[in-house]
C-alpha cells in the first residue's frame, strides 16, 4: 500500500541536533525504495512523506524509525493512496 505521512514537528522542538541523523535515515529509507518522496514544509513545522508499507501498523512502525520520532517530537498523520 503506498501512504502519505504527514509528519508534525511537536511546538517549540529543537530539531537541529537531529537534522543530520533524519535526512540520513530518510536517504536510506529511499535508497531501499521504501520512501518515494520526501518534502518537508516551507516554515519547517513538518514534512510531508510518500512511502510504501503492508498496512498502517506497518506504516507507523517506519515513521518510529525517524530519530525525530524516536525522540518524541513528531506526530504523524496518515493517508492511504490509491494505486
Amino acid at each position: 500500500m503506498r501512504f502519505l505521512a504527514h509528519a508534525d514537528t511537536m511546538p517549540g522542538a529543537d530539531l537541529a541536533s537531529y537534522e543530520v541523523a533524519e535526512t540520513a535515515r530518510i536517504g536510506a529509507l529511499i535508497d531501499e525504495g521504501v520512501v518515494e518522496q520526501c518534502y518537508v514544509t516551507a516554515d519547517h513545522s513538518g514534512a510531508y512523506i510518500v512511502f510504501n508499507a503492508g498496512d498502517v501498523g506497518d506504516a507507523t512502525a517506519l515513521m518510529g524509525t525517524l530519530p525525530m520520532a524516536q525522540a518524541g517530537l513528531l506526530t504523524f498523520t496518515f493517508v492511504e493512496l490509491a494505486e
